[in-house]
C-alpha cells in the first residue's frame, strides 16, 4: 500500500456537493486530521476519497473499461439522478406546518 500524502490544494475544479452521514468517530478523526494537516476539511475527504479510489484495483479497472467504450462521459447524470431532490429551505418555510395527533 502506498503512502498518504496531503498537499495543498491549487487546482480551481468545479465542486459538487456530496452529502453523506458518517460514524460519530469517522468524523472527529477526519477533524483531527484536518487540524493536524492544516488543510480545511473539504480538501482531507477529498484527498482521502482520490487516495482510497486509486487503491482499489478492481475500481481502476472498472473504471478504465467504462472509458474505453466511451461511457464515461455517462457517469455524472447517472449518479444525480439518482439522487432524489430535496426541497430548498425556502420551499419547507413556506409549506403549511400540520401537527401530528
Amino acid at each position: 500500500m502506498g503512502r498518504f500524502r496531503i498537499n495543498r490544494n491549487n487546482a480551481k475544479e468545479q465542486k459538487q456537493l456530496l452529502q453523506a452521514k458518517l460514524e460519530t468517530t469517522l468524523v472527529e478523526d477526519v477533524n483531527l486530521l484536518c487540524k493536524w494537516s492544516g488543510n480545511e476539511k473539504n480538501y482531507v475527504i477529498a484527498e482521502l476519497l482520490r487516495y482510497a479510489l486509486s487503491q482499489e484495483s478492481e475500481f481502476q479497472d472498472y473504471k478504465r473499461s467504462l472509458q474505453q467504450h466511451g461511457s464515461a462521459a455517462s457517469l455524472a447524470p447517472a449518479i444525480t439522478a439518482e439522487m432524489p431532490k430535496r426541497d430548498s429551505a425556502a420551499d419547507r418555510k413556506s409549506q403549511p406546518v400540520t401537527a401530528a395527533r
